[in-house]
Order: structure tokens, then sequence, then C-alpha cells
């Protein structure tokens, strides 16, 4: 029932608010009510003087006028190239041979094969720049989860071996101590 009472009490608060403000804008409208209709009711000015339309046209001419033209330099491709020419789109990184000869052998399952050993490569490895927002997480940090074991399809228990214990917690390391008490010697 309680509920219900504060429902109704945001309801009236809310009407409230939208009727105080419906009163400050009429009441906005008829201060200025009268500003308002003579801007209305002027007449509209769309023509540009003639001395500041000649004003501008002399301005544009002797800029056109004193405009230093330079011609384009040719810097040319550098030495080597920075992407494989090859690669039809230059984003993905050449493909090892021996994985291509897995796509176009002679065999019933050239794809599966071929998409298998190329899933087994990281995406450092596969791309030259992260491609989806999904490679930005951990862009670059193989290094650091190299001594991690691989397990296929995930399948391990992250949670039984990081957070159970097989004994119990232990002593605290030799180089804790206790936070020092207030005295002489510690600075406030």
């Amino acid at each position: 029932m309680a509920g219900r009472g504060l429902e109704i009490h945001k309801e009236f608060a809310l009407k409230g608010a939208v009727e105080k403000e419906d009163r400050l804008r009429l009441a906005w409208f008829r201060k200025n009510e009268e500003k308002l209709t003579e801007s209305a009711n002027a007449p509209l000015q769309r023509q540009v003087p003639a001395e500041l339309k000649e004003d501008l046209r002399n301005h544009r001419r002797e800029y056109h006028n004193n405009k230093e033209f330079r011609p384009k330099v040719h810097i040319g491709d550098p030495d080597p190239p920075l992407v494989d020419p090859n690669a039809f789109y230059h984003v993905m990184k050449p493909i090892d041979p021996a994985v291509v000869k897995l796509l176009y052998g002679s065999g019933r399952y050239n794809r599966i094969a071929y998409l298998k050993e190329r899933v087994k490569t990281i995406p450092d490895k596969r791309f030259y720049l992260p491609e989806t927002t999904n490679f930005t997480y951990g862009w670059n940090m193989w290094e650091c989860a190299k001594d991690k074991p691989n397990y296929g399809f995930g399948r391990c228990q992250v949670i039984r071996d990081s957070f159970y214990r097989r004994f119990n917690v232990g002593k605290d390391p030799d180089w804790y101590t206790y936070p020092a008490k207030l005295s002489p010697t510690v600075c406030n």
C-alpha cells in the first residue's frame, strides 16, 4: 500500500512541475510579446548593399591574383614496400605457403583443414592492425600469456585452480609487517 502512495505522490509532483513550467513560459511570452510581434512583422531585408558586394569581389580578385602556386611534388614509393604487394586489401599479413597449399590441395575437406590451421595463429600474426573491436582486447599481449597452458575449447578449471587451495591459507610472507601505530617516529 505504501508503494502506491509513493507513486501517487510522484505523479502529483511531476504534474506540478509541468504546470509550473507552463506558467513560467506564459509569463515570459507576455513580458516579451511586443518585441516578438515587432520582429515578426518587420520587413525582411535580404538585400546585400552594393558597396559590400564590391568590397568582397575586390578582396577575392586580389587574393587569387596574388596567390603563389607551387607544383605538386611526387615523393615516390618507399624501399622496400611496407606491405606485401601481392596482398589484395593489405589488411592481412602474408599467409604461409604451406597453409595456402592446404586450401588449394586435392582433397575433399580443403577449406576446413585450411581454416583449422589458419585459426591456430593469433590475430597479431595474421593482421597488420586490429580489424574488429574484439581484436583490441589483448592485442600484442601474447608475450604475457606465453606461460599459460593451451586448453582446447576453453575446458579448464580456472576457478578451482586459482581460487580454492589444496592446503590451508598459509602464513604471511616474510616481508609483510603490520601497519605502524601512531608514534613520534611516524609522520602524521
